[in-house]
Formats: structure tokens, C-alpha cells, sequence
């Protein structure tokens, strides 16, 4: 599983997706849960992080825990210009 930034018109979003070997044709990932736009999702993740039990069912489901949590907010955060190049976080 890995979390993964995309771009439509301008806004980014955030994505908790998985390589799946099994798709047949286009891209290999399957969307587990959709975090939405990227400064919302930044403040979700601070707040389940803070408070575990708001976490959704689906992404419990999915094994996700706080250290996982604690990772994708630090990647998530802005970083110096030259840096922002890989959508990818992986877990």
C-alpha cells in the first residue's frame, strides 16, 4: 500500500492505493480509499493520528495504524522547491 498525490485543474488529492497484479489492462493500482482534496486530508490524518478512534472503518480494514499515519503526514507536508517531484509514499 502507498499513498499517492494526483493533480486534476489545478488541485492536488490524496490516494491510498495497491499494486494489484491482477488488472488485466491500464495501470496496475487499485484505489483503497480516497482521502480527497490534499489540505483536507492533511488535517484527517493529524486528526485520527490525534484521536485513533475517528480513523474510518475502510482504512482500518485495510491494517492502516498510527505509525502509518505518522508517515503519510510527514510526507504529505510541503518541501522545499526541487523536492515535490514523487507522488508516491510508500508504506
Amino acid at each position: 500500500m502507498y499513498i499517492e498525490k494526483t493533480k486534476s485543474k489545478g488541485v492536488y488529492y490524496l490516494y491510498l492505493r495497491k499494486y494489484d497484479g491482477r488488472i488485466r489492462y491500464g495501470t496496475k493500482k487499485r484505489t483503497l480509499y480516497a482521502f480527497g482534496r490534499l489540505e483536507k486530508a492533511r488535517n484527517n490524518l493529524i486528526e485520527w493520528k490525534n484521536d485513533i478512534s475517528k480513523l474510518p472503518e475502510d482504512l482500518k480494514k485495510h491494517g492502516c495504524t498510527r505509525d502509518d499515519l505518522e508517515k503519510w503526514i510527514s510526507q504529505t507536508h510541503s518541501k522545499p522547491a526541487g523536492f515535490q517531484n514523487n507522488p508516491l509514499v510508500h508504506m
